[in-house]
């Protein structure tokens, strides 16, 4: 399904250009904080 309309081909052209994969960790990396904290709620409430 995913090649019929292309998407994977972009999926693959996206994550291969240089340098994406560590700008989406650098962005993970800034922003973790702000997850972590959201993920530790959300286990709350499952726990519960």
């Amino acid at each position: 399904m995913l090649q019929s309309d292309g998407s994977w081909e972009e999926y693959v052209r996206t994550w291969t250009a240089p340098g994406a994969v560590v700008v989406a960790l650098n962005n993970y990396r800034t922003t973790y904080h702000i997850d972590l904290a959201m993920y530790r709620d959300e286990a709350k409430l499952v726990s519960v």
